[in-house]
């Protein structure tokens, strides 16, 4: 009686502590903890984030079958299975694999479903570790982890280190990194940007000239709180696990289960990692400079001359790397694509909180506003073009019909 009193006592505080851990939503929280505490760029999270959810997917698909799987492997011997330990197997091998510094935690995670000595529980949680050691290796020599040479350049109209703490360009080398679903990055890469002299790039340095700027007199309060509200920087979730947030926030409304709660993110993730690579081909293809270099050395083209202010700051600090196109435009037409095909409608209602402003939510009708939105936070903040925006949400969008049309699709029911 005294020892199933203390298992009692302990079950209970590690539910006050961590929740219930066996559910998928605990360890996405989990991971997303580690890239907050690491401060991860987005495109290593959504990287790490992706191989834990297709190992999530292709070890419940496997029991499951109920879509294609993204790698033909994960043969099994169970006759009976808890999934909850299946996607503990998992969490708990890359958390530990991924993010070491936080091993601890993982474990904690992982003892919820190791509290009970059930032979099913051992073998479902092997073979997670299985399918997921098996995954990691996949990804292993991935490119992520590459060094390159970037030589710096300082002709008008391109990239080089932004004021005010002039970091070094942040991962020149992730353009080359293996692509979850797409062989070819060129089939949605957005058009070549404008040159400094065209209408439409002079047209877009007067506008976040006026908008972006860190006193702009024309930017509303609103407007400002939105590029807060969207910064997405060091030390937060970044970019790509807002989305995973908005997602959450769906399966949790429509009640989805297991296996289809798996699919979508790993859909998802996969979707964004991709998103990524593009992006940051895009910008290290290009190299075209900030509007904060665009606007104080505006005197390098006659065209743009009358826009010079040597004093312009921009709302929000500018990222360290290339300014076009957009990554967090592109992966918000990306995510939202997918999230609207997944429930079936662009129309769903739904709230989302914010690193920057817990407390607060904003709240949209249309999962294509909330990308439109977050377009425009770039633009108020002073970091982006509105071409920019446009055309990553409008690629994005591309690649996100894409990958719902071609990735764990459902599997054909085999006529009788």
């Amino acid at each position: 009686m005294k020892n199933t009193f203390y298992l009692l006592l302990l079950y209970l505080n590690t539910i006050l502590l961590f929740g219930k851990p066996t559910e998928l939503i605990e360890w996405r929280s989990e991971f997303l903890k580690a890239v907050r505490e690491e401060s991860l760029s987005p495109n290593l999270m959504v990287r790490n984030l992706a191989i834990f959810s297709i190992s999530v997917h292709d070890a419940v698909n496997s029991l499951e079958k109920k879509y294609h799987p993204y790698l033909k492997f994960h043969n099994h011997d169970l006759k009976t299975w808890d999934l909850n330990s299946v996607v503990a197997g998992c969490g708990s091998y890359l958390g530990k694999s991924l993010h070491p510094a936080r091993a601890v935690n993982f474990e904690k995670l992982a003892y919820f479903t190791k509290r009970e000595n059930s032979e099913v529980m051992d073998k479902s949680f092997l073979f997670g570790r299985q399918v997921a050691r098996f995954m990691l290796q996949y990804r292993i020599n991935d490119g992520a982890t590459t060094t390159v040479t970037y030589i710096p350049r300082t002709s008008p109209g391109l990239w080089r280190r932004t004021p005010n703490f002039f970091r070094p360009p942040e991962q020149p080398h992730w353009r080359k990194v293996k692509t979850f679903a797409i062989k070819s990055l060129d089939d949605f890469m957005p058009q070549p940007p404008p040159h400094p002299t065209d209408k439409l790039f002079l047209d877009s340095l007067k506008e976040v000239k006026i908008l972006g700027s860190k006193d702009s007199q024309i930017r509303s309060k609103e407007q400002t709180f939105i590029a807060q509200f969207w910064k997405d920087f060091s030390y937060t979730q970044t970019p790509p696990g807002h989305w995973n947030d908005i997602a959450t926030e769906l399966c949790k409304a429509e009640k989805y289960s297991l296996i289809e709660e798996a699919r979508i993110f790993a859909m998802l993730n996969i979707a964004l990692a991709d998103s990524g690579i593009i992006s940051w081909e895009c910008k290290y293809r290009y190299h075209v400079w900030r509007p904060i270099h665009a606007i104080r050395h505006a005197d390098q083209f006659p065209q743009s001359k009358k826009y010079a202010n040597k004093e312009w700051d921009s709302l929000l600090e500018s990222p360290a790397h290339p300014e076009y196109v957009s990554a967090h435009s592109f992966f918000s037409g990306t995510a939202s694509t997918i999230l609207a095909m997944i429930y079936g409608n662009d129309e769903y209602k739904f709230r989302v909180k914010s690193d920057q402003f817990p407390n607060q939510k904003r709240e949209f009708n249309r999962f294509s506003s909330c990308a439109e939105e977050i377009g425009l936070s770039r633009l108020y903040g002073g970091i982006h073009y509105r071409f920019s925006n446009d055309r990553g949400i409008e690629s994005g969008k591309k690649l996100g019909m894409f990958i719902y049309k071609q990735t764990l699709g459902p599997l054909t029911k085999s006529k009788k």
